[in-house]
């Protein structure tokens, strides 16, 4: 995800791409960042169920320490983008960045489902083979 929205973020985003004037921060590198963390924190709801349980969102109800430290991490993130200008070297992003970041974020849960589904017929195969064997020897 790093190298294509390094390059050709500035262009699909529409802004300054910030290497000219280092000194400043730049709304392209930002966007690098908060994407990165939100895909970080819906990679930690996908993270909740290993071993073949694709329902990442039962019983996060239940688990308030976790909501608790998702919602406050997602809170000091908007924090930190939008008003830590020089203390993080970010620059306030504008809705539409926010909802691309949102996009790439959401976007970890669709891609944990696909890659257990993955896994499952994976499984499936190599476990049909393991049998077929057993039926020969």
């Amino acid at each position: 995800m790093y190298m294509p929205y390094s390059v050709q973020g500035p262009k699909l985003l529409l802004v300054d791409d910030g290497f000219k004037a280092m000194s400043l921060p730049s709304q392209h590198l930002t966007v690098i960042f908060n994407t990165f963390v939100l895909m970080t924190l819906f990679n930690e709801i996908n993270s909740r169920k290993i071993h073949d349980q694709r329902n990442v969102f039962s019983g996060i109800i239940s688990n308030w320490i976790f909501i608790v430290i998702w919602l406050g991490t997602f809170a000091l993130q908007i924090a930190i983008i939008q008003f830590g200008s020089y203390a993080f070297h970010t620059q306030p992003l504008e809705l539409d960045h926010w909802l691309w970041c949102l996009f790439f974020g959401v976007g970890e849960l669709v891609w944990g489902q696909v890659s257990s589904v993955r896994l499952l017929l994976e499984g499936l195969y190599f476990y049909s083979l393991d049998f077929r064997s057993d039926l020969y020897d």
